[in-house]
């Protein structure tokens, strides 16, 4: 309850109950009704919002890499796909995706349904789990909070398994709220396993809750049966997949481009993914932290007549606990499997920093409320700038491929192949521009470089198997080199193709820029005679 207001003055509405402070009649309370009817419009607003996303947003890599697994059309050819090691999540995302796909015919927006529908599922299971224990209000603050967050702002909108796994994460949380239930507790074993269907690394998720039910086990003296079974019944899908995760394993170990996880990776991971700068992220959760154990000794000293009630709720605390220290528990992860970890395998912490915010709008009174409005500000400035910019990025999806044409045939060089190094950018371009264009792109894949530490070759393997599912060229320069005296080298990024000039000067090639427009740049690449121009088109607009 907010406290601090002299007696003679009117009293604060008490946060966790939506309601005036006892004995305060002159203060309006909000219906409870009135906190489910601004859930309902949030849960709109967000699919809305999603499918506007999802139209103005071009695909990128790793979502090609989703619609050409998926358009194998049935499970056996998903399965032979991912067998060859073609992307790196379980069979049944895709599945999902090829029956999205069918949806509608903007393929952005179908392939992208099933996050777009995911995200308001969170925002529910959010709002149930923390209703029981905060209030309507906090509640509903704090799965409004999720908006400001990596998670809806990016992955919301990706044809990716992210925001699904955390929408069944969600769920699996409000399930164990309710065990030792029998349906609650078949529902917990079922989220966690559909979770694990979608990614492999999902089962990180599950270690809070083995966690908490240790943290059980110890103080109640006995050992909820059923709850580890779900449990374990949710890692069964990754021992079912390992032969297609050793495949990939396999295929890209050697060079993977997935680093080990640091402990400084670890702790910036919270400022990425609440979208705040790393130190801030480190030291909101911090704070959480704090809020998270003061909640625990005070619970721990109660002395309730339901004892088992006051388990249930402490352990509550520790699966949250678990959840801020997901990223921890990655780092641990990849030192033990010597793997790669990245911050969007473990968005599942955001569950735990949305519920333990609740507990601290519950104890900080006015400051609280006060927070939380700074951040629904934040939140809706997002959000206009994400209107007024709709229009315009929706423009530059229609023109994506054909835009890039005319910026590389304008000096009329329509004979020559086009190189394009970064495999990031020729995927897309690949996809977007039409059928006679994307004939004469090809990929040059890296010359080896086995005393570089740091060198990675995934892209380039991946595009080996990825051409014999597109129409897309791969190659090593010295195979291309022998049969092309000349050729056209469009580079898009800041750093593309640095290695691949650097090359061509030391062999005595001669480029010149035809076209630059920021880091934008088309170069003619020729070795003895020059090639001769065609006829010019128009420029990139």
């Amino acid at each position: 309850m907010l406290k601090g207001a002299p007696e003679d003055q009117m009293k604060a509405v008490d946060l966790q109950t939506g309601a005036p402070s006892e004995g305060d009649t002159r203060i309006f309370a909000p219906p409870k009704g009135l906190f489910y009817a601004l859930l309902c419009v949030l849960v709109v607003y967000a699919m809305v919002r999603g499918i506007a996303a999802a139209a103005a947003k071009p695909f990128w890599y790793d979502e090609m890499m989703t619609l050409t697994v998926g358009s194998q059309g049935s499970w056996k050819g998903i399965v032979a796909a991912q067998r060859q090691a073609l992307d790196s999540n379980p069979p049944l995302f895709y599945l999902i995706e090829n029956y999205a796909s069918k949806i509608a015919g903007n393929q952005e927006i179908a392939l992208r349904l099933p996050s777009i529908l995911a995200f308001p599922c969170t925002l529910v299971c959010v709002f149930v789990f923390l209703r029981k224990s905060a209030g309507e209000m906090i509640a509903l603050l704090c799965a409004g909070f999720l908006l400001s967050t990596e998670l809806f702002q990016y992955y919301a909108v990706e044809a990716r398994p992210y925001s699904m796994v955390v929408a069944c994460i969600a769920f699996a949380l409000v399930c164990y709220q309710r065990v030792p239930s029998k349906v609650w507790t078949v529902l917990f074993a079922v989220a966690l396993a559909l979770a694990q269907c979608l990614h492999y690394y999902a089962f990180l998720a599950i270690a809070p809750f083995g966690l908490a039910e240790l943290v059980y086990s110890f103080r109640a003296k006995k050992i909820r049966w059923s709850v580890w079974a779900a449990m374990a019944f949710g890692c069964l899908p990754l021992g079912l997949f390992w032969p297609l995760l050793s495949a990939l394993k396999s295929y890209y170990g050697a060079h993977n481009w997935m680093r080990v996880f640091g402990v400084r990776g670890a702790q910036q991971v919270y400022g990425e993914i609440m979208r705040t700068g790393w130190r801030t992220g480190e030291a909101i959760v911090a704070v959480l932290f704090v809020v998270l154990a003061a909640e625990w000794l005070r619970k721990a000293r109660e002395e309730e007549a339901d004892g088992e009630k006051r388990e249930r709720e402490l352990v509550q605390i520790v699966a949250l606990g678990g959840f801020l220290l997901l990223p921890f528990l990655g780092f641990a992860l990849t030192h033990i499997t010597n793997s790669g970890l990245v911050p969007r395998y473990v968005l599942c912490t955001l569950l735990g920093i949305a519920a333990a915010l609740g507990l601290l709008l519950q104890r900080a009174g006015r400051l609280g409320l006060i927070l939380a409005l700074v951040v629904v500000g934040f939140v809706g400035l997002a959000e206009v700038r994400f209107w007024k910019t709709w229009e315009t990025n929706l423009a530059a999806v229609k023109a994506y491929g054909s835009a890039r044409e005319r910026f590389i045939e304008q000096k009329g060089y329509g004979d020559l192949p086009i190189i394009v190094p970064n495999g990031l950018v020729v995927v897309a371009l690949a996809h977007y521009a039409d059928a006679p264009f994307v004939s004469r792109l090809l990929f040059m894949k890296q010359d080896p470089e086995p005393e570089n530490p740091r060198f990675t070759d995934t892209i380039d393997r991946e595009l080996e198997l990825y051409q014999r599912y597109a129409p897309l060229k791969v190659s090593t320069f010295n195979e291309f080199a022998g049969a092309h005296n000349s050729f056209l080298l469009y580079l898009e990024r800041e750093h593309d193709g640095e290695a691949l000039l650097d090359r061509l000067s030391r062999e005595g090639w001669t480029t010149r820029v035809l076209e630059s427009k920021g880091y934008v740049r088309l170069y003619l690449v020729s070795r003895g005679e020059r090639a001769a121009p065609a006829a010019a088109s128009t420029s990139l607009r």
